[in-house]
């Protein structure tokens, strides 16, 4: 176990709900302090589990007014091989058709059918 150097709580910022923090990504509302910028924590030991922050994404290349952020985690569900696909073909796959409508249940399970989506 690891001995992490204990802070007064009182010092950190409020914790925001999740639920909070995707409703405002999603209404694309943009903050002079944002709440959270990204982060990871309790990285898995046998490296099954990857994630993805590309917070700087653009729908239309050049058009800031169509900026969105990725973030995604991956369990690899006995097995890296499609958490590894998934995460290096995500961004690229939005990329190339980036006028349609996302849905990632369309191709993941191309993919694996590992993969689970909640």
């Amino acid at each position: 176990m690891t001995n992490h150097h204990l802070r007064d709580p009182s010092a950190r910022p409020p914790l925001v709900p999740l639920a909070t923090l995707i409703g405002r990504e999603l209404r694309g509302e943009r903050s002079e302090r944002p709440s959270l910028r990204h982060g990871h924590a309790g990285l898995a030991k046998r490296g099954e589990d990857l994630f993805l922050i590309k917070p700087d994404c653009l729908r239309i290349h050049g058009n800031p007014s169509t900026a969105f952020s990725v973030y995604a985690i991956f369990d690899g569900h006995n097995g890296v091989s499609a958490a590894v696909f998934t995460k290096e073909h995500l961004p690229i796959t939005d990329e190339r058709d980036p006028s349609r409508n996302w849905d990632g249940t369309k191709w993941a399970p191309r993919a694996s059918s590992g993969i689970g989506w909640w």
